[in-house]
């Protein structure tokens, strides 16, 4: 355990669920989206995907807070940057947010009545102790089992427009829910954030909790 450091967290993410998982922790934060282009990152081994977008959106807020003297100081506390990125797995696709209502219908389709896998990545930036930017990332993989899903279920659930902006097209805390058999891991790791595996790197680099 390193000595205890009281941080500011910054969430590299606009996502109302990870903000929500945050504050139900209790934990301390304040919002800088990223801008991270994520065109650039390649597909591959889902854990590699999402901590390679993680680790990109949390280098990119933690430069410009950091380039941005005024607000980088205005907590009077050394910035530790979070970013997040989640994607579902199934069978060798990788199913990111839905481009629209067919996009995710297709997606639905695809994993009713079978198993597929949701990666988050997690990444935490801040100044090491050489003065250099420092890095940590970790990848949580959550089985998820569907029951079978009738296409007309699919379109009654798509009508509540909760898909959008979903990866896999689904809400595991909304309407969908009543079509989940079973899942093996941690369940806030579906919703967007594996906040026990947060909270265990948090401490692991000392920071005020």
């Amino acid at each position: 355990m390193e000595e205890i450091v009281n941080y500011q967290l910054v969430l590299a993410s606009a996502s109302p669920r990870r903000r929500e998982i945050l504050s139900q922790a209790g934990l301390e934060y304040i919002v800088e989206p990223s801008e991270f282009d994520e065109r650039g990152v390649r597909g591959g081994a889902p854990e590699e995907y999402v901590r390679a977008l993680s680790r990109g959106k949390a280098e990119e807020v933690y430069r410009r807070l950091t380039r941005d003297r005024e607000k980088a100081e205005a907590s009077g506390r050394p910035l530790l940057v979070l970013g997040a990125d989640t994607v579902v797995a199934h069978g060798e696709r990788l199913l990111n947010k839905p481009q629209d209502r067919a996009d995710a219908a297709k997606m639905l389709a695809k994993l009713q009545g079978d198993c597929h896998e949701v990666y988050t990545g997690v990444a935490l930036c801040r100044r090491g102790e050489n003065g250099e930017e420092e890095l940590r990332s970790l990848a949580v993989k959550t089985e998820v089992h569907f029951y079978p899903v009738t296409q007309e279920e699919i379109e009654r659930y798509l009508d509540c427009g909760e898909y959008a902006d979903k990866a896999g097209a689904y809400a595991i805390q909304g309407r969908f829910a009543a079509y989940i058999r079973e899942i093996r891991g941690d369940y806030y790791n579906v919703v967007g954030l594996p906040l026990s595996a947060v909270v265990q790197e948090l401490k692991a680099l000392g920071a005020w909790l």
